[in-house]
């Protein structure tokens, strides 16, 4: 899904060309885009699908099309922001992962921004995964650096986990996504990740991640233009509508 982000969608576009190798296609759904990203359209392969929308569906909207449009034909589904690159064989990792563990119904990578719990870092220090080295030398953001790094030192390949995915990348099963449905395009800018993992969680799949696979995620490229009243109403409502379907225990 995109949104008037040129710059950081041509970088993924080109890291998913030329850096996988399994059989895939892409939905490409394009929220009304206002900038040049329109004009890229002309030079996608024919493993891609275009929709333009002519209003702003937002995160989980475009991705509720892209579900839609992949019907029952693909056993794996993966959500991608467009503001991420991807490693080489990034999908055959991901999704053998998934194909070798059949209770788990989501799977995410390592990613590059200190914003997320699934940083490189903060799962090195906070989760205590001690197969991550520190690796003062190695460059964050050099993505065949840290993928060398985390194909060298994935031992065990992933590991289960507890609470929420960030979908930023996120491969799922087609079974699991069958089961649980689409995302509730209640959320605007947040929230529909945490909501679909309890969702998840509830029809009895777990959660998984991939020790052997780095993306960078430059993050937040979309809700950093808007103002600030708008991403505080934004999360106001968010969490509003979490603890409405969550609500604490008695």
């Amino acid at each position: 899904m995109t949104h008037n982000n040129c710059g950081t969608l041509v970088r993924c576009l080109e890291s998913i060309f030329n850096n996988t190798s399994a059989p895939y296609h892409l939905f490409l759904v394009d929220n009304a885009s206002g900038d040049a990203t329109p004009d890229l359209y002309r030079q996608l392969p024919p493993t891609a699908t275009v929709v333009r929308n002519g209003t702003n569906r937002w995160w989980a909207g475009g991705i509720n099309q892209g579900i839609r449009l992949a019907g029952d034909d693909f056993d794996r589904i993966f959500f991608l922001n467009d503001d991420i690159e991807l490693p080489r064989r990034w999908l055959e990792r991901l999704g053998g992962l998934l194909d070798a563990n059949p209770d788990v119904g989501a799977i995410g990578p390592l990613n590059s921004n200190p914003n997320d719990w699934q940083c490189y870092d903060r799962v090195r220090t906070e989760m205590g995964v001690a197969t991550l080295p520190a690796a003062p030398d190695v460059d964050r953001h050099d993505l065949a650096a840290m993928d060398a790094l985390v194909s060298r030192n994935a031992d065990p390949p992933g590991i289960g986990i507890r609470g929420m995915l960030a979908f930023f990348c996120v491969g799922l099963r087609r079974e699991a996504v069958a089961r649980v449905g689409l995302l509730d395009e209640a959320f605007v800018m947040g929230g529909d990740d945490d909501d679909y993992c309890r969702r998840l969680a509830r029809a009895g799949f777990g959660l998984a991640l991939a020790l052997n696979t780095y993306v960078l995620h430059h993050g937040s490229q979309s809700i950093n233009r808007l103002d600030e009243g708008t991403r505080a109403e934004f999360r106001r409502r968010n969490l509003a509508r979490l603890a409405e379907k969550y609500p604490p225990s008695p």
